[in-house]
């Protein structure tokens, strides 16, 4: 085993310290979101493949390939399209830019952002109108801190209606020192590591508290030949030890009050106490109101009936 570890250190150690960029590098992994042989693009994750589609030459002047968010309004909570794990500079320039497009498009919250690790500060494009054809919009920005320095790219709609399309994905470092300190997503595709995809960490549901890790890297054997322990700061719940299941781990923090904790998850071949690799992640257990749908009469596309009664 200690060959093994020995091995892996060496082996990806010049992946995971590259750090300085080029002028004008995409720091975003496949921003164009080439698909190959799948139906969504590589190294993004979609909430749903029923909301979440991605449509070849769809873009602009038909060139380009393009990511729809689509759903009628019946359909509740967050469709998004996310990709994780950039590091950047905090207080360092960048500039994000996309072309976006919209049809019959609502939604109570929704746009293309940059996040910090928990989504508690976020930038980018959010009025975006109901209808529109192809734009590009770009928007050059101080970077907010991050509290383990990495950031995630977000498309998403809360509620949504309608249709929101996005091409083009780019991501830039601008300033000097955000060229020197950010890492290249292109060096980091092998290195293996956890990633929480879903919920939200800072909003995981006390009715139903699970989390979700996907296994991103490159890895000597299959993804079956490992396990995921994850542990809560103050052992407030029993140690898990888990499977990994076509790529992705789902954690359970049934017992947890409502509040907020630490999280730790530790990547390691099986039955083996060394780690592979670990992360901590601060995570926040919300009551979230219950909506009782089952009186809500859709009557078209933007109006729905909610309450149809004499009022007292």
């Amino acid at each position: 085993m200690k060959r093994f570890l020995a091995w892996f250190a060496v082996s990806f150690l010049p992946l995971v310290v590259v750090a300085a960029v080029a002028k004008g590098e995409n720091l975003l992994i496949n921003g164009a979101f080439n698909t190959e042989q799948t139906d969504l693009p590589v190294f993004w994750n979609a909430s749903s493949a029923q909301q979440v589609s991605c449509r070849r030459g769809g873009g602009p002047k038909g060139q380009k390939a393009a990511i729809v968010l689509h759903a009628d309004g019946r359909v509740p909570g967050v469709v998004s399209m996310r990709q994780q794990g950039l590091v950047l500079v905090a207080g360092e320039t960048y500039k994000l830019s996309a072309w976006i497009k919209t049809k019959g498009f609502k939604s109570g919250h929704a746009g293309l952002v940059i996040h910090n690790n928990g989504w508690t500060s976020a930038t980018g494009f959010n009025e975006l109108p109901a209808d529109s054809d192809w734009t590009l919009m770009e928007k050059t920005f101080k970077l907010f801190p991050s509290s383990n320095k990495e950031y995630g790219v977000a498309m998403y709609a809360a509620s949504l209606t309608g249709e929101m399309h996005f091409a083009d994905l780019k991501l830039e470092a601008i300033s000097e020192a955000a060229l020197k300190g950010s890492s290249s997503q292109a060096s980091l595709v092998a290195a293996p590591r956890l990633v929480p995809i879903r919920p939200l960490l800072s909003r995981i549901p006390l009715s139903n508290p699970k989390l979700t890790f996907r296994l991103y890297g490159t890895l000597p054997e299959k993804p079956e030949a490992y396990e995921c322990v994850v542990t809560v700061g103050g052992n407030r719940i029993p140690q898990q030890t888990l499977a990994i299941k076509e790529g992705k781990v789902v954690a359970s923090l049934a017992g947890l009050p409502v509040g907020a904790y630490a999280l730790e998850a530790v990547l390691r071949q099986r039955g083996a106490e060394e780690a592979i690799t670990e992360a901590s992640y601060p995570v926040r257990i919300v009551d979230l109101p219950v909506i009782d749908r089952s009186n809500i009469r859709p009557l078209n596309n933007l109006v729905a009936t909610v309450l149809d009664q004499p009022l007292a």
